[in-house]
């Protein structure tokens, strides 16, 4: 699949996981990876206690890492992953 039809597939996605002030942990590594295991394509949503701690991108990256995911779309404070 290619990046366009996975971002318009996302697009009416509810997100999967939902990061706040408790940054990544490793259980919150797990459940994304769980969901990435499950759906393939997940939806991530940064809240505003986690955007002003964190640099959004920088965190993106390393989830994607440790994921072993693509990254689709990190648009403002939603992040799409990917593991086919």
């Amino acid at each position: 699949m290619d990046i366009t039809s996975l971002r318009s597939k996302a697009h009416g996605l509810k997100p999967a996981v939902r990061l706040g002030k408790g940054g990544v942990s490793v259980s919150i590594v797990e459940e994304i990876d769980k969901q990435l295991t499950k759906r393939k394509l997940i939806k991530i949503r940064f809240l505003r206690s986690f955007t002003d701690l964190y640099d959004v991108r920088t965190v993106s990256k390393e989830i994607a890492d440790k994921t072993k995911s693509t990254i689709i779309q990190n648009l403002g404070s939603v992040l799409v992953l990917y593991r086919g």
